[in-house]
């Protein structure tokens, strides 16, 4: 399974999503209008960003102004100096090396695979068949291979409505790293994991990828996904948290970490990231996403330290 921590203390990438503006704000009732954090970035965490930022703001009076626009997207900010800091699904190397800028994890996200078929079949699927459905490969439901790996479950003779995002989003990213694909080939691409939800609730023949938070919300059926032992896993905060751990066999496979990132010289983000890896990691699981194990938080408070 692949390592989802990489071993530098520095930052992230590139992307595009559709604009939700999370304010924070008491500025008439609290007067902390002059200790407001502007952030902007992924949308895969946001349900759980929402209530992380707004018990930040309770516990320490700081306000959070966070623009959920996509990791790529919330980058350019970044890099513009147009905010103070970024949350990102998609780090790489030229990122995490730049200089004076510190990455630090703040949770695990499960990619779910969602489906909608008649008589709601308990679906299976794997790498191989994804990534056949998602290069053109695979077009209906009663090819084969699925039908072999999902007997005696019957599958419909349907086209598959083959849902995608853009290839900009932290949950694209994540995806094709466990598919070990490039890109992606499919008929509707949905601008964020809630219009890939409304999409597969509203087309028969549909699978689409999203954010297990939006999957669970909408009453979406979700698909079991065998992972690198062999076992098919359906995600939840425990499993997917699991894929921090070398070759468990609950471990679901399509997840991935969201990273604050700031610049070294901003002390009062150092100070949210020190309450995210602190206090924050109680909120997760409600919200179906997984907290750092506790040797991970361990660890990169100390690096936070360090790094001072």
């Amino acid at each position: 399974m692949r390592n989802l921590f990489p071993n530098r203390l520095s930052v992230l990438p590139t992307f595009n999503c559709m604009v939700l503006v999370f304010s924070i704000l008491l500025i008439a009732s609290t007067g902390y209008a002059q200790n407001n954090l502007h952030g902007a970035g992924a949308t895969l965490p946001y349900p759980l960003l929402k209530k992380l930022f707004r018990e930040y703001q309770y516990n320490t009076g700081k306000s959070i102004i966070f623009e959920a626009i996509g990791s790529g997207s919330g980058l350019a900010k970044f890099n513009a100096n147009a905010v103070d800091f970024l949350i990102s699904d998609t780090p790489d190397e030229t990122t995490f090396n730049a200089p004076n800028r510190i990455a630090v994890p703040i949770s695990i996200s499960g990619v779910a695979v969602a489906y909608n078929l008649p008589k709601n079949p308990d679906l299976k699927l794997n790498k191989a068949i994804l990534k056949a459905i998602y290069s053109g490969e695979i077009t209906h439901w009663n090819d084969p291979a699925i039908t072999e790996l999902n007997a005696p479950e019957l599958m419909p003779n349907l086209p598959i409505q083959v849902g995608t995002r853009p290839a900009k989003s932290g949950t694209y990213y994540i995806f094709t790293q466990f598919l070990d694909a490039n890109s992606l080939q499919g008929n509707h691409v949905l601008p964020g994991s809630l219009a890939m939800a409304r999409f597969i609730d509203e087309t028969i023949g549909s699978v689409g990828f999203l954010g297990l938070n939006h999957a669970v919300d909408q009453h979406l059926k979700v698909a079991r996904i065998e992972n690198n032992v062999g076992a098919f896993i359906i995600p939840n905060p425990h499993v997917i948290g699991m894929a921090t751990t070398e070759n468990s066999p609950y471990a679901y496979p399509i997840s991935g970490l969201s990273w604050l990132v700031f610049d070294a010289k901003q002390t009062e983000v150092r100070q949210l990231a020190q309450w995210l890896l602190e206090t924050g990691q109680y909120y997760h699981k409600q919200f179906q996403y997984a907290p750092l194990p506790q040797q991970q938080r361990v660890q990169w408070l100390k690096k936070l330290e360090i790094s001072q």
